[in-house]
């Protein structure tokens, strides 16, 4: 008998799942999951759901002034004062548009909009999501990490789940708490093996908490998983350059080169490690090829470095027109340099990487050379 009903059940659900589609060629993916959620919630239903799926489209697109526009005049066709649902619909439209706002850097326009959502509907984790976000871009990190903490408490989504984790670890990272950065970046991998990024970063962690060990195994896991990820040849070739092993962070650069051949990052890191160990030849030569590569690039901090660098090994190698040269362009990337020592001190102050041999030789250079531009370019 039971059996019986539920066979009943099921034809008549199904041929109302049917009958809502205007013809079979019309239907998406998701169709069957919109016509099951039309029969149990009816169009109030269809109406949220069709909000959500225009402004995922815009956003895939990253035409925010048009979802923001869009989500406009959905608010002002809501009419919210006679149906609670009708409400809640708004509270989301609010937190949407909240949301292409702060994509947009409108963060207090932003602010305004996903408060009024979370007044709403306070049980969607999204809206907190989009408030911690606007509070890391204004510095308040604590309070960043409340309102992340707030979306995890309310999380429906296993995706947004480890996402929410990764923001707050990184937002506990940038305001010291190593170890809490560290649990969430654990909680992480616990929910995705496969995702790279958060062993990268608790492998940073851990190298903050002096587990070199743990840092080592966590950097080698997150390439193994992605070997297109720099910042883990960056990081883990550095672990050996701390304990002087130089053969074995160029062996991790060359690795990372074999994956990403045209990445100007690996090329003046391995000019660096060659640099250091006394191979200049072998410096200026991916000195010159991290120029050559990142030539079109708006990345003028690994110009630079690779400027100096090849600079430094050629005025080692007693060759001060080719050094003279480099360290000339160097000057018209960065005007610090034309301020002798001092602005030399001033730079090595806030860019990081700087070799033992750069320290020792470029007050050396300063001094010696000319510290004018060079003729006809003032």
């Amino acid at each position: 008998m039971k059996t019986r009903i539920l066979f009943i059940l099921i034809i008549l659900l199904s041929s109302q799942i049917l009958s809502s589609a205007p013809d079979s060629t019309s239907r998406k993916k998701y169709s069957v999951k919109a016509r099951i959620f039309r029969i149990f919630y009816g169009e109030k239903w269809v109406e949220r759901h069709n909000i959500f799926g225009e402004f995922n489209k815009y956003i895939r697109n990253q035409d925010y002034q048009n979802a923001i526009d869009f989500l406009t005049d959905e608010l002002s066709n809501l009419d919210t004062l006679k149906n609670d649902y009708k409400m809640h619909t708004a509270g989301y439209t609010y937190g949407l548009r909240g949301a292409a706002k702060y994509l947009l850097l409108h963060y207090d326009a932003a602010m305004s909009d996903v408060n009024r959502s979370i007044v709403i509907v306070p049980k969607w984790s999204y809206g907190y999501f989009i408030r911690g976000n606007i509070h890391y871009q204004a510095r308040d990190l604590q309070a960043a990490i409340d309102d992340y903490t707030k979306a995890i408490d309310r999380k429906r989504k296993r995706k947004e789940y480890i996402h929410y984790y990764y923001v707050r670890g990184d937002t506990y990272w940038n305001n010291g708490e190593i170890e809490n950065a560290m649990s969430d970046f654990t909680k992480c991998i616990k929910l995705d093996r496969k995702w790279a990024t958060p062993y990268l970063r608790r492998g940073s962690a851990r190298r903050s908490l002096d587990d070199l060990k743990g840092a080592k195994a966590d950097y080698e896991k997150a390439l193994a998983l992605n070997p297109h990820l720099i910042g883990g040849y960056q990081v883990l070739s550095y672990y050996y350059f701390e304990q002087k092993d130089y053969d074995a962070s160029i062996g991790v650069i060359m690795d990372g080169l074999h994956h990403n051949p045209d990445n100007p990052h690996l090329y003046e890191y391995a000019g660096s490690f060659y640099l250091e160990k006394g191979e200049n030849t072998h410096a200026i030569t991916y000195y010159s090829k991290c120029l050559e590569v990142c030539r079109d690039s708006t990345d003028d901090l690994t110009r630079l470095q690779a400027l100096i660098g090849i600079s430094v090994a050629y005025y080692d190698e007693d060759d001060k027109e080719n050094s003279r040269k480099y360290f000339d362009q160097a000057m018209h990337l960065q005007p610090l340099l034309n301020n002798g020592k001092e602005g030399l001190e001033e730079l090595m102050g806030y860019c990081m990487g700087w070799m033992d041999k750069e320290k020792e030789v470029l007050p050396r250079m300063v001094e010696e050379f000319n510290l004018s531009m060079p003729e006809g370019d003032e």
